[in-house]
């Protein structure tokens, strides 16, 4: 098990318990053939000791437990770094009051401004498009141009 400091901190019973929950989940978790396995091993490892140190002995409850923290925790990482890839490069310009976002090599333009006594940025138009993952990272684009103009706050 990666904790090997722990045994200062529990007594041998409760290390075998979670040695034992350890090496069963892990068994079972890198059947699925894994992502990120140090970030898997630490993961399993942190919820294990947390559960036993609050007092939970039953090694099944102590696998469960941990395997699904980890594969949620998996899950999250893997979707974060799909998003990441899946971002979309734009472009930024203000003229007057307008800022101006499109996509380079496309049609796409979104056109907001900033309405007096209006907190928050108004879309004045953009090209017709049913890709909603676009038009929120061209709204995000557009509202962090308007807070770093001071625009909005």
């Amino acid at each position: 098990m990666p904790l090997n400091g722990i045994s200062k901190y529990v007594g041998p019973e409760t290390r075998r318990l979670i040695d034992a929950a350890w090496e069963d989940a892990w068994r079972e978790l890198k059947k699925g053939g894994l992502v990120n396995a140090a970030f898997a091993r630490r993961k399993l490892a942190r919820t294990i000791v947390a559960l036993a140190s609050a007092g939970e002995t039953d090694p099944a409850k102590l696998k469960w437990f941990a395997l699904h923290s980890t594969k949620g925790a998996l899950q999250a990482e893997e979707a974060a770094r799909a998003r990441q890839k899946k971002q979309i490069r734009v472009a930024v310009t203000v003229q007057g009051g307008d800022i101006i976002v499109t996509l380079p090599k496309s049609m796409f333009k979104a056109v907001y401004y900033k309405a007096a006594g209006q907190p928050q940025l108004i879309l004045r138009g953009r090209t017709q498009t049913d890709d909603h993952e676009l038009l929120a990272q061209v709204w995000q684009v557009a509202n962090d141009k308007a807070r770093e103009l001071g625009w909005i706050v």
